[in-house]
Order: structure tokens, then sequence, then C-alpha cells
């Protein structure tokens, strides 16, 4: 009969050594980077530096993890807002053929373009006036306040 390796109800099984002690600047900074950086949850962070979940949870929550995380955050925002930008003259393009296939009768869809603009505020639509005309105002160079108003005529 071959020997069971469950332990039975009177037997303890050990604990992995787990700290309890205050973690250095060193540590919070390499358990925020597992975390925010790369992905890790707080559970497996903690099982991989020998610390509580607590202690994982309280450096996340520290000045320190919240001003990484909204650095992060900010960094990934930025980077969208840079891959947005870079899109814009494509959209303009699109936006105009869009049209061009509108106005010869062809089922067109400018919408995606037209949202991608006024997003990143490369233009902005204006409501139609009472003449049935839409006003576009296009901005002209990156930081530049002053828009350039064409007149569209909407049907």
């Amino acid at each position: 009969m071959a020997e069971s390796t469950k332990p039975t109800s009177l037997e303890v099984q050990a604990r992995p050594s787990i700290r309890h002690t205050k973690v250095s600047e060193a540590e919070k900074r390499k358990i925020l980077t597992m975390v925010l950086v790369d992905g890790m949850t707080q559970t497996a962070v903690a099982e991989a530096t020998g610390h509580q979940w607590r202690t994982v949870s309280r450096a996340l929550n520290s000045p320190e993890g919240v001003e990484m995380r909204k650095e992060l955050e900010e960094a990934h925002r930025a980077g969208a807002r840079r891959i947005l930008n870079r899109a814009a003259e494509k959209a303009a393009k699109s936006w105009v053929k869009q049209l061009e296939l509108a106005d010869e009768g062809k089922k067109a869809q400018h919408l995606p373009a037209m949202n991608l603009l006024t997003h990143i505020k490369a233009v902005e639509v204006a409501a139609p006036n009472t003449d049935n005309r839409t006003q576009i105002l296009i901005k002209i160079g990156s930081d530049a306040p002053d828009l350039e108003v064409i007149d569209v005529e909407s049907e």
C-alpha cells in the first residue's frame, strides 16, 4: 500500500518565511516597478519578494506609489497623444476623400476621421449656421492659438 503524502489533520505544514519588516526605499521602488511596470499582481510580488501582501499594498498606496502611478499614466497618455497627432494628416486626407465619395453619391464614412481630428483639437466643428453652412475651424501649427475658418456647405 502506498504511503499518503497528504498531511493529516494533526500535522502542520511549514509556511514559507514571510518578512514582517519595513521595506527600504530600494525595495519599495522594486515592488512598485514589479506591479506598475511589469504588471505583476500584488500576490505574485509578495511571493517573489518574501513580503506580506499588505506590505505590497502599502507600498502601492504610499505617496511614492501614487506619484509613480501618476507619472506612468501621464507617460502613457502622452504616448497616445503623439500617435494620434502623427495620424492627423492621414485623417484629414481620409476626411476629404470621404467627402469626395459622398459628393459622387457613394456611401462614405467621414465621422472616424472627423472625431480623431476634433479630439486632438486639430479642428473644431461648429454648429451649422442659419444659412445651412457649417464652419470647420482648422488649427495651424502645433501651439498656434489662431484658427482658420473654412465654410463648408451642409445638406
